[in-house]
């Protein structure tokens, strides 16, 4: 991990001293994580602010990808805008886009001390897990809840609802992904996605979170609320897109029985139906499991530290085989790279 430089801190300085009255001080620098597209450093800082000395424990968070500007402003905008709308996410005060002494567009926003839910869910006996993944529920539903024309902006141009209610990108992104690594074992799945479009119908539009998960869920220490992190992938579209995600990934980290629980709670909490679920379930699996199969491209690097080549094939081998088996059961269809897994 890289540390923060004098010449970064410095700017730090200077950026918190534009927002108050008189210097600023930055100290107990540190980088916190490194994911896949974003690095968190972590500082305190010491500044005046409304004639009043103030100390406060913040991040900047760096979009180091071929994104990162589009990122960096849809995070800082999307975190303000659904912070208006009651949905608990870090207080967020800049969104810098120029050349700077960090090399990448950041935000600086709170630091929020507390446990991953992922961390959470791992450490909580049986009897808890179901309570704490229905709890995962209600943000997510009040964020569907929130109007989209708060996130106009990120609606694409010439797009309508019905284009936006099913799988606007999904398809485009795993046709090219397909095309690109000749993944040909894939086919039939795009064929099977393509063909039961039609069938399934529109959904309701939503404000999207697009990454809702249990490592992007921070159970705050001094009052326990949920804080929704990593906003960056924020869009509009139907509500099931958002929720076959959250569905694959608690699966994954909580256990695959917890998939019901969290459909089931999103029923009870929101007071609607989740019809024609499957049909996202295998189009969000299908695009995680082009993913994996990337990965195992000798020539692609993993851009996830935690996963290698080796743990496909070894201990996260049953999480994929979890995936894979359940995107059999949706569409009857096999894919050899897997049946070989």
């Amino acid at each position: 991990m890289m540390a923060m430089t004098d010449e970064q801190t410095r700017y730090l300085e200077q950026l918190l001293a534009s927002d108050s009255v008189g210097k600023a001080r930055v100290y107990d620098r540190g980088e916190i994580t490194t994911g896949w597209e974003t690095r968190i450093q972590a500082f305190s800082a010491a500044y005046f602010a409304n004639g009043q000395e103030r100390r406060d424990e913040l991040v900047v968070r760096l979009f180091p990808g071929l994104r990162g500007i589009e990122q960096a402003r849809t995070e800082f905008d999307t975190m303000k805008q659904v912070a208006r709308w009651g949905v608990q996410a870090p207080r967020v005060d800049f969104v810098v886009t120029d050349e700077t002494p960090f090399g990448h567009p950041f935000i600086v926003m709170e630091r929020v001390r507390g446990e991953s839910m992922a961390d959470t869910l791992r450490a909580a006996p049986e009897r808890e897990v179901h309570r704490l993944v229905r709890a995962m529920v209600e943000p997510l539903v009040r964020l569907h809840e929130m109007p989209t024309k708060e996130l106009s902006p990120l609606r694409s141009e010439g797009t309508t609802d019905e284009q936006i209610s099913f799988v606007h990108p999904e398809h485009a992104d795993m046709r090219v992904a397909v095309d690109r690594y000749e993944l040909r074992d894939f086919e039939p799945l795009l064929q099977w996605l393509d063909s039961s479009t039609e069938e399934v119908g529109p959904g309701r539009i939503c404000v999207l979170h697009n990454d809702y998960h249990p490592d992007n869920i921070v159970v705050r220490e001094d009052d326990g609320q949920l804080v929704i992190l990593d906003w960056s992938f924020a869009d509009i579209g139907d509500f099931r897109l958002d929720l076959a995600w959250s569905a694959l990934l608690v699966g994954v980290m909580a256990g695959e029985r917890y998939r019901d629980v969290l459909i089931k709670g999103y029923e009870a909490v929101s007071g609607l139906g989740v019809e024609n679920f499957s049909y996202f379930e295998a189009l969000k699996l299908g695009a995680r499991l082009i993913t994996i199969a990337i990965w195992l491209e000798e020539s692609v690097v993993i851009p996830v530290s935690k996963i290698t080549k080796q743990s496909i094939r070894g201990e996260y081998k049953v999480h994929v085989l979890n995936v894979y088996n359940r995107v059999k059961e949706i569409t009857r269809l096999q894919i050899p790279l897997f049946e070989d897994l």
